[in-house]
């Protein structure tokens, strides 16, 4: 832990996207075999939710070291970083020998109850204060190195003499620590399609029409949720956009499937809430089916399943096939739970069909293309609008009667460009009922990273997802990128940092 908290500290201070990529590259190789691969489950932040707000550790640090919440504020007003205000607190160099392993136990260690403060106290106490920062700010999920998983991938490529592309597949059909632990065996990594075996799903991002491929299908954007099915017998097996098994939520689902003919495959698709006359029901209805903790509360919502992608056929892999032969299978055996498309021709025609029908848009695919997991090859497309994923990063709270509510917020997406992070768009303040309002409030204060009290204004941590339309892309005379009339559209709890849109994106937009 203390050595790596000093590598932490250097690449920390490195300037520049390639100095960090060399930086990483140069840890794993100086790392143990046997640490390797927990090293690079750290630095994607490839951790299960540990329930662990700043607020909570805030607590618990305080508690530690005996002092007040506004002491630490105070500190932290000078330093706006949450680790670097655990260093300050105490100087100690002495540290207990402490694993990568143990390290990331703790980590994902759901400390929920206040007598788990004895443990987390312990392990707390063996840490230096270098040590402390650093195990500070994974605990809340915002190391802010300066550097996405593209960058740990191209560590690993250049450590292990390997192609990045090759990384990348491998660790969309596995997670990373069985990559690297692969690569250390010298062992291939399995990247074949297999019943249960979650495949990270291909995305989507926004292209100017000049970039359009030559031959496309269009189908319906399905105001949903994203889902991968896979069926072997009578086994079904549902997976959310993230990996997590969630059949035991859509029993109805499983039923329908039992009934295709094809009885051997693996699709992709969409689940979204429905009325009783089958036309698109509100999204947040999705919200009661997926957070219910019974069946009998969750299938109150009727919800309708579409597939629009087929990545295995009866045992046999479609990933090197077209999109066309793969759109062959989908009709072959799946009845009518199919997305409606369009080869070809006017994609307003088919924009206006899909909106007059209850949906939120329609996608551009290459009917030429491959099946690419975890790559933004599909094309999302929503004319004379601005649609866009964002991250929530600050907020104020409202006048009047509003004011014990947060309601204006600070929009940002990923900047792509540097190593920053997060590039701010503007804020948003339309589009929310006053019990999302309430909820949003609640949810906010338990991510506060520092306030300012010359403007009233929290920081946030980027956690918080959701999906804002706007009329345009503006840009002032400073070169900033904003919204005009944005507002926001959904919560997006499905989705996560990594699948946000980027400034590239809204240049692109603009």
């Amino acid at each position: 832990m203390q050595r790596l908290a000093m590598n932490l500290e250097t690449l920390e201070k490195l300037q520049g996207t390639n100095a960090k990529v060399d930086y990483i590259s140069s840890m794993f190789s100086n790392a143990e075999d046997g640490d390797l691969p927990t090293l690079a489950k750290l630095l994607t932040l490839d951790l299960n939710k540990n329930n662990v707000g700043m607020n909570k550790a805030k607590a618990w640090i305080c508690r530690f070291f005996g002092i007040f919440d506004e002491e630490f504020d105070m500190l932290y007003e000078s330093t706006e970083d949450f680790g670097e205000t655990v260093r300050i607190m105490e100087a100690k160099d002495t540290h207990s020998p402490i694993s990568l392993k143990e390290l990331i136990l703790f980590l994902e260690k759901d400390f929920s109850k206040d007598e788990d403060f004895t443990e987390f106290k312990g392990f707390f106490e063996g840490l230096s204060d270098i040590g402390r920062k650093w195990f500070s700010k994974f605990w809340i999920r915002t190391p802010n190195i300066g550097i996405q998983t593209k960058g740990v991938y191209k560590a690993l490529a250049k450590r292990f003499d390997t192609p990045l592309a090759t990384v990348e597949l491998d660790c969309a059909f596995n997670d990373i620590s069985f990559v690297v632990e692969c690569y250390i065996g010298d062992k291939t990594v399995p990247t074949t399609l297999q019943h249960g075996k979650f495949i990270k799903p291909m995305l989507a991002k926004v292209k100017p029409i000049s970039q359009w491929p030559r031959e496309v299908v269009y189908d319906i954007k399905y105001d949903g949720n994203r889902y991968q099915i896979h069926r072997e017998g009578d086994s079904v097996i549902i997976f959310n956009r993230r990996g997590k098994v969630v059949t035991h939520q859509f029993l109805d689902v499983v039923e329908r499937v039992k009934t295709y003919k094809a009885d051997n495959f693996i699709i992709d698709g969409e689940i979204y809430p429905i009325r009783s006359d089958g036309s698109p029901d509100e999204h947040k209805k999705m919200g009661t089916r997926v957070h219910s903790k019974t069946w009998e509360k969750a299938s109150t919502v009727e919800v309708k399943w579409v597939a629009f992608d087929c990545l295995k056929w009866e045992g046999t892999s479609m990933l090197n096939s077209i999109l066309r032969e793969r759109w062959n299978k989908l009709g072959m055996g799946f009845g009518g739970d199919i997305a409606h498309y369009q080869i070809g021709g006017d994609p307003m025609a088919f924009y206006n069909r899909a909106i007059s029908e209850g949906f939120e848009g329609i996608m551009v695919k290459d009917l030429q293309g491959f099946y690419n997991p975890a790559k933004r090859d599909w094309i999302k497309y929503k004319p004379s609008r601005v649609d866009l994923d964002v991250v929530i990063v600050g907020a104020k709270t409202g006048e009047h009667s509003k004011s014990n509510l947060l309601t204006s917020f600070e929009i940002a997406v990923k900047d792509d460009t540097s190593d920053t992070g997060y590039q701010s768009i503007g804020r948003v303040g339309n589009g929310f009922t006053d019990d999302e309002l309430h909820s949003l409030t609640s949810r906010c204060k338990r991510i506060v990273s520092s306030w300012n009290p010359k403007t009233s204004e929290y920081r946030l941590m980027p956690q918080i997802i959701i999906s804002v339309d706007a009329d345009a892309v503006s840009r002032n005379n400073k070169g900033e990128y904003g919204l005009r009339f944005p507002r926001k559209t959904r919560f997006r709890e499905d989705k996560v940092l990594s699948e946000i849109n980027t400034i590239t994106d809204v240049i692109n937009l603009y």
